[in-house]
């Protein structure tokens, strides 16, 4: 009996999201128990999780992860919160990919870590699901406030990177640039923005992290690596400009991301009868697992260098204030500003104000709930900006 509860616990653990994108969950307080039970004297791990046992605690996780997705709200949600089914193309590389910091999982059967994932996919689209019915409601009680407490960019006449640069405090500690992936003109618009960052901090130090380089090189490192940089020209341009500018920089993705990305989860549609498949990283259970593995090299980042002031570089899906689990709520929110260069309106605040704010070329506010609220402090839109499919 010792040996069933402990296994209920520590897969709960590990299998339930916390619910506070990133900040302290009730589901800490379950790992904590479980340290100490274990510490007790019940024996090796090994022993207690056995592969049978495991593998009956997971298949009914994922089975009971499906029946929470019922009645949610999915006019609310985006493809890849859509409820997954099943993996296919897994790779050799797979567990530790996904798992790199449980080794009971990695040396658990296919089946097993296929359908922890599962289960921890649908989980997370079932919160992120009763959050958005919150957000919701939290935009349209806001939304007069919303309309008069915008930042007055009209008396500004220099380039909006500029005018967006100016809203920066000297506070912060980590600016979160969240872009529309693929598209040459958001990278300039990027580029002018942190080229303003630099020059209104000649004497402070600067970080750059990115998505667009796996962890383990600099800015410089991968621009030699890259074979065709016409297909990332627009990336390329900020790499080189970080090189040159002698900045500290390093990729936030891991390796095991490009070895494995032809993993597809196969995702059941809200409104078609066929099901479809995506990228395992670009399911909502991938990009969490994604942000887990990239808070790791920030924090490990920040302790080497605790004055600096931070870039970090991502898609808006990844560092959004309103996006799932984002990074952005890693930090405090007085230390950390959030800014989306995209090409259109298409996020959630656009979609639940009906695209109400969506003549702004340039959007901003300075009170800190209310770029909370919205996902962003300022976001850019990029006038003629192509993205390629």
């Amino acid at each position: 009996m010792k040996k069933i509860v402990i296994v209920l616990l520590v897969v709960f653990c590990f299998s339930t999201p916390n619910v506070s994108y990133g900040e302290a969950g009730l589901w800490k307080k379950f790992v904590s128990s479980y340290k100490r039970y274990f510490e007790k004297g019940t024996g090796p791990r090994s022993k207690i999780l056995q592969p049978k046992q495991l593998e009956i605690f997971v298949r009914k996780r994922a089975a009971d992860s499906q029946k929470e997705l019922k009645n949610m709200p999915w006019n609310l949600m985006y493809r890849n919160e859509q409820p997954a089914l099943q993996i296919k193309g897994w790779s050799k590389y797979m567990s530790k990919a996904l798992y790199p910091n449980t080794p009971w999982l990695q040396s658990a059967s296919q089946q097993v870590q296929e359908r922890y994932f599962i289960a921890l996919h649908n989980r997370l689209a079932a919160k992120v699901a009763k959050q958005r019915i919150q957000l919701l409601k939290d935009i349209r009680a806001e939304f007069y406030r919303l309309l008069k407490e915008r930042t007055d960019f009209t008396k500004m006449s220099k380039s909006f990177a500029w005018q967006a640069a100016q809203q920066v405090s000297p506070n912060v500690k980590q600016i979160l640039i969240g872009e529309e992936h693929d598209n040459k003109k958001i990278s300039q618009t990027v580029l002018a923005f942190m080229k303003e960052i630099k020059a209104q901090n000649p004497q402070r130090q600067i970080v750059y992290l990115s998505e667009f380089m796996m962890h383990g090189g600099s800015a410089g490192f991968w621009l030699r690596m890259w074979e065709t940089p016409d297909d990332v020209e627009g990336y390329a341009q900020i790499m080189r400009w970080v090189d040159q500018s002698g900045m500290v920089s390093n990729g936030l993705e891991s390796i095991y991301v490009s070895q494995t990305f032809l993993t597809q989860v196969v995702l059941k549609p809200f409104s078609q009868q066929e099901p479809t498949s995506m990228s395992l990283w670009r399911t909502l259970g991938g990009v969490y697992l994604r942000n887990i593995y990239w808070r790791k090299i920030i924090e490990e980042t920040r302790e080497k260098y605790p004055d600096a002031l931070f870039i970090i570089h991502a898609g808006a899906g990844h560092v959004n204030y309103t996006a799932p689990y984002t990074v952005a709520r890693f930090f405090k929110p007085e230390e950390t500003f959030v800014l989306e260069v995209s090409s259109r309106d298409g996020g959630l605040f656009h979609a639940y104000t009906k695209g109400g704010f969506d003549i702004e070329p340039i959007l901003g506010w300075r009170d800190k709930d209310l770029a909370r609220l919205v996902g962003y402090d300022v976001r850019i839109l990029v006038p003629g900006a192509v993205t390629k499919k």
